[in-house]
């Protein structure tokens, strides 16, 4: 009120001061005007009568004052002299020469011009007016002003009042209408009062949906200081309220909200001195949709498979992770081999249906971890990581290559399409994406050149290692296949009675001069590496029973026949129905066979192994752990396990007459297997010393060199003629073989 009563004041005041001018300048301005005005005329005037007097001067320069008539006669009013009311001549003095006419009343104005002889003024000549007739006019305007004086005066007293109050009516409108934006945005906002230390800030008001956003944690928010709203992140936010306000900025930021398990964009603007506005936009969903876009941004529309891009990303990506791992990564470059043909022939839409079904193939083809990307057309990128071995890459793209053997059924049509495939390995061939996905390329069209259908190498040094590894799994297939591999069988006897207590059967391929293709372990890492192991395991398994059935026929005393098992051929599901189905076609007790396993095999899933030995003990079989000690030797699981015999690995039995820890070793897990109820026995026995060192400590059945190496099946069936003992074929067979 008391700023209404001032402001009425001051309009009061603005209001006279406008009418007092209005009413007074115009009648002084023009009255001013209009008197300098006459007063010029009645000069001109002046200076016009002053020439005719000066004539007459200069006709009678010493008797002119006398020629009173003739200076009246100049002194008449004449058309064009205006409304002069007294004319005369005076002297310099001021005496007056001639006059004609009255001396106007009240205020006059005159005009005065001097009257020359030859250059000198010896009189002069004034021309009198009365102001009367201008102050009729000036009063008359005058009249007119106080009119409009009185207009301007209720103007400005009125309209600024209602400007001011229209104004007001505006403000709480536009006020209202804000509070209800404040109050329905669906915006959180949150205004908040600093303190001169701006150190902390205190939440004065919250809109509805502020409340709704921060319900979970504050029931209400007015009152609570920052740092109870912002928890841990009050710090970092804190400098950014204070740069808003020194700098008068607007600053937005996206964080996740302590407590709300959202993503915010936080607004936070300046709202009056020391305040703040801060506005929450829940940008969750928003960032969700944003990452989907992305996604779909990063793979081929037309199979699904990653794009060029997210390619690139990826193999970035692996990249970094072999560097830190020291390992490395294949890149394989397929190219469809005569697509063109299928689009040009059938069309577009077949060879778009061709191309998603070699991706589904592909995919089922390859790893999970593996990447494989359309890099366009029909040429798509499979990348490789983790390798150790580049006979690896070999086996993948053998693999890529046999996806496309089946035929394609596409649209009620069989199609047949085949794939050149290059191969470039990081970082023997490169150290960068890009180069590396150029080799490849590269490589791919040279094994188009070689006749398609193929893979090429794009260093040649490394092709031609990965050839030869190659052509070793090559023949390892066609030994398999053409039944190239043989059975040798070392004894197992009690060194006590000097008799055939057991036989090992042990793999092997030879050249055609006898001489060892491979060793076993290197059959088996192969065999497991390519597939092979389960086809060859079956051949082990099946041979091994068919030659123990042959020397029962031949009335030979059959020891017990000890088989190996490969920790892929122990997790494949069919290995019980295996050994029961061998058994069964052979018609053998299953008392005469023994299972070897290595620790590692069974370790692997200790759960699923336990089950497996429990139902491979059901069959009647012998169960032996081999290289006990060498691997993980879990005594927690191993009295679990259903095993019958423990083998002591070679590796303790070599040096345990001469070093005081492998000695340890041996007698270690010869009293354990005697405690556990377990039969025991050492392998690698060469030398009477390890023969010694066994039986004084408890271990009888031992195998190795010093009692006979591996033997085909011809010669180990001499071994098993009843009553044939150590003592009489040691030295004649085993030394000469």
């Amino acid at each position: 009120m008391e700023a209404r009563r001032h402001l009425k004041k001051v309009i009061m005041f603005l209001a006279g001061t406008a009418a007092l001018l209005a009413a007074v300048l115009p009648p002084i301005g023009y009255f001013g005007l209009a008197s300098r005005y006459q007063q010029g005329v009645l000069t001109a005037i002046a200076e016009l009568e002053a020439e005719h007097v000066a004539d007459l001067v200069i006709a009678a320069p010493d008797d002119w004052k006398f020629q009173k008539i003739r200076l009246d006669e100049l002194l008449e009013r004449r058309p064009g002299m205006g409304k002069a009311q007294l004319r005369r001549i005076t002297d310099l003095e001021g005496q007056v020469i001639a006059e004609k006419g009255d001396l106007p009343q009240g205020p006059s104005i005159k005009g005065v011009f001097l009257i020359h002889d030859a250059g000198v003024p010896v009189a002069r000549i004034e021309i009198v007016q009365s102001l009367r007739p201008i102050i009729f006019k000036v009063f008359f305007v005058f009249l007119g002003c106080a009119g409009i004086a009185v207009f301007v005066f209720r103007a400005i007293q009125v309209l600024p009042t209602r400007a001011v109050a229209a104004a007001q009516r505006s403000l709480a409108e536009s006020e209202q209408k804000y509070r209800n934006l404040f109050l329905g945005i669906h915006e959180a906002v949150l205004l908040m009062e600093f303190g001169d230390d701006l150190a902390d800030a205190t939440v004065v008001e919250v809109n509805p949906a502020c409340n709704h956003l921060f319900f979970s944690c504050f029931p209400s928010l007015v009152g609570l200081q920052s740092v109870q709203v912002f928890g841990e992140l009050h710090q970092e936010l804190m400098g950014l309220f204070q740069q808003v306000l020194q700098n008068e900025v607007t600053v937005s930021v996206e964080k996740e909200l302590p407590g709300l398990d959202k993503v915010v964009e936080i607004s936070v603007t300046p709202a009056g001195k020391g305040r703040l506005a801060i506005i929450f936009s829940d940008v969750t969903e928003h960032r969700a949709a944003e990452r989907q876009v992305q996604q779909l941004a990063s793979f081929d529309f037309l199979t699904g498979l990653p794009n060029r891009a997210l390619l690139n990303d990826r193999l970035k990506q692996a990249m970094l992770a072999c560097g830190r791992h020291k390992c490395k990564i294949a890149v394989f470059f397929l190219d469809l081999d005569h697509f063109k043909a299928v689009n040009d022939s059938l069309g577009h839409a077949v060879g778009d249906l061709l191309l998603q079904a070699v991706a589904e193939r592909l995919e089922s083809g390859i790893r999970q971890s593996d990447t494989i990307a359309r890099t366009g057309g029909d040429e798509f990128v499979i990348i490789t990581m983790g390798l150790h071995d580049e006979m690896n890459a070999s086996l993948v793209a053998t693999t890529i290559l046999s996806c496309l053997d089946e035929p394609f059924w596409i649209s009620g049509r069989e199609l047949f399409i085949n794939g050149s495939l290059g191969i470039s390995i990081y970082p023997d061939d490169a150290e960068d994406a890009s180069t590396l996905l150029k080799n490849a390329d590269m490589a791919m069209y040279a094994a188009k050149e070689q006749g398609r259908n193929r893979y090429h190498y794009y260093a040649k040094q490394l092709q031609e290692r990965a050839v030869e590894r190659l052509e070793i799994e090559t023949a390892l297939r066609h030994a398999v296949a053409d039944n190239l591999l043989s059975l040798v069988y070392q004894p197992q006897l009690d060194a006590r009675t000097g008799t055939v207590i057991g036989l090992e059967a042990l793999l092997r391929w030879n050249n055609s001069d006898g001489t060892p293709y491979l060793s076993p372990l290197q059959i088996i890492t192969i065999a497991e590496k390519n597939g092979l192991i389960i086809p060859i395991g079956e051949w082990v398994f099946h041979t091994a029973c068919r030659q123990l059935r042959q020397w029962q026929h031949e009335g030979l005393a059959t020891p017990r026949l000890a088989i190996n098992l490969s920790a892929v051929q122990f997790e494949e599901p069919g290995l019980v129905q295996l050994v029961q189905d061998a058994l069964q076609k052979n018609d053998l007790s299953p008392d005469y066979i023994e299972l070897e396993l290595t620790e590692s095999a069974i370790m692997h899933r200790p759960d699923d192994a336990k089950q497996k030995l429990l139902e491979l003990k059901k069959l009647g079989v012998w169960l032996a752990l081999d290289d006990f000690g060498t691997g993980y030797s879990s005594l927690s699981y191993l009295k679990l396990f259903p095993i019958d015999r423990i083998k002591i690995d070679r590796s303790f039995v070599n040096e345990a007459t001469t070093n005081n820890d492998d000695a340890a070793i041996v007698e270690t897990v010869i009293s354990l297997a005697n405690n556990m109820r377990m039969q025991v026995i050492a392998e690698g026995v060469e030398t009477q010393e390890h023969v010694e060192f066994l039986l004084a400590r408890g271990c009888h059945e031992m195998q190795g060199y010093y009692y006979a190496r591996p033997l085909p099946a011809d010669q180990c069936g001499k071994l098993l003629i009843p009553g044939f003992v150590t003592e009489k074929w040691h030295s004649a067979l085993s030394m000469s073989s």
